[in-house]
């Protein structure tokens, strides 16, 4: 495993293909001044879906702080629309995180049957430009970021100026 990224660091180049049928190079790709990168474990796992929910129950307040959102995990494209269903999360999703991909960003790698390989939760919230502001890594299903404390360290920014 590689390194775990930090504030400061700059997040990694990665791509990844969109259930919507494109793809997103993160961080390259992201337009707004912050974004959320979600990597979770799968569609099968329940607080992953509950954190993709609570997510998305923010997604406009989020918005209007010039932050995006995006969740990536190995599941297939299948598995990531039903992930999609079941969370109703209407932010970009992608699929097919690799292991090399786990890695490039320090995360763990998983490989607990009968749920295959996957990525375990890591999160990222960044700058403008991939700078990392904030990074949360579990070895399992718990210890998530949550959106509020995104939403806290965005407007404390923005107030500090």
């Amino acid at each position: 495993m590689s390194s775990k990224l930090q504030q400061g660091d700059h997040f990694p180049s990665l791509t990844f293909r969109l259930i919507d049928g494109g793809s997103i190079t993160l961080p390259n790709d992201i337009r707004t001044r912050y974004a959320a990168i979600l990597f979770y474990r799968g569609y099968w796992c329940p607080p992953c879906i509950r954190q993709l929910a609570e997510w998305e129950k923010r997604k406009t307040e989020l918005e209007n702080l010039s932050c995006s959102i995006y969740a990536v995990s190995a599941d297939t494209l299948a598995e990531a629309k039903m992930a999609a269903g079941k969370s109703m999360a209407t932010f970009p999703i992608a699929h097919g995180c690799t292991k090399a991909d786990a890695y490039t960003i320090g995360g763990w790698w998983g490989d607990h049957p009968p749920d295959g390989e996957h990525i375990q939760p890591t999160e990222f919230l960044l700058s403008r430009g991939g700078v990392v502001l904030g990074s949360m890594y579990a070895s399992g299903p718990v210890g998530r970021m949550n959106p509020d404390e995104a939403i806290f360290v965005i407007t404390s920014r923005e107030k500090r100026g």
